[in-house]
């Protein structure tokens, strides 16, 4: 079975299968390979129990998990599978460069994202108003026609090529870019080209979004 083949037959279980209820050995089996062998955002799983749950907000079935993934223990993980591609490691490497320019803009973002608190209190989709205390449920989110892929995309396109530091060299997990002028030129250039708003984690969620500031 070719990988076309195998993403048209997760699909069918994810549209067809039975909700909370736990898919068969076979299933479990068939879903374990195809992650381990195609998902670009998810390390290697050992799948004990497996099952279908609804997505509220974007009205689709996710997959459910206990079991391991890279040998830690791990219960109601979620699964998505957008991420996946017939060769891993060409997407892998794409992937890993763009967690490492995300990690890159966080102490920028976090600032940024300070500065705003200090003149909006309010939500910039819903209006309603934040409470300080919580500030992980207030978002960071990109505004205007550039979002972070496009701008991304055109910094590749003209600035110099990034370097992403090597896994064994980052005690604390993270991917990270080669801390070098490069890396400073691509914070300073999505400081200059990114417009930015606050939202509530509800209305920033309801887009789709996955990493947040």
């Amino acid at each position: 079975m070719n990988y076309t083949e195998k993403k048209k037959l997760i699909s069918e279980i994810l549209n067809c299968g039975v909700i909370e209820f736990p898919l068969p050995d076979d299933i479990i089996k068939f879903v374990e390979s195809y992650i381990n062998d195609h998902h670009c955002g998810i390390g290697n799983i050992k799948i004990d129990k497996l099952w279908l749950q609804k997505n509220p907000t974007f009205n689709h079935n996710n997959f459910y998990f206990n079991g391991l993934m890279d040998g830690a223990i791990v219960t109601k993980r979620i699964i998505g599978i957008s991420n996946t591609a017939a060769n891993k490691t060409e997407k892998t490497d794409d992937y890993r460069l763009t967690q490492a320019m995300r990690s890159a803009l966080v102490d920028d973002l976090i600032l940024i994202k300070r500065q705003m608190l200090n003149d909006i209190d309010a939500c910039q989709l819903c209006g309603n108003y934040f409470d300080l205390k919580y500030t992980h449920l207030i978002h960071l989110d990109h505004k205007g026609p550039l979002e972070f892929r496009h701008i991304k995309e055109e910094f590749l396109s003209v600035g110099p090529n990034l370097q992403v530091m090597p896994r064994e060299s980052n005690d604390d997990g993270l991917t990270k870019l080669v801390d070098n002028e490069d890396s400073r030129l691509w914070v300073e250039f999505h400081h200059s080209r990114a417009r930015f708003q606050l939202l509530c984690q509800h209305c920033n969620l309801s887009k789709g979004k996955k990493w947040v500031i």
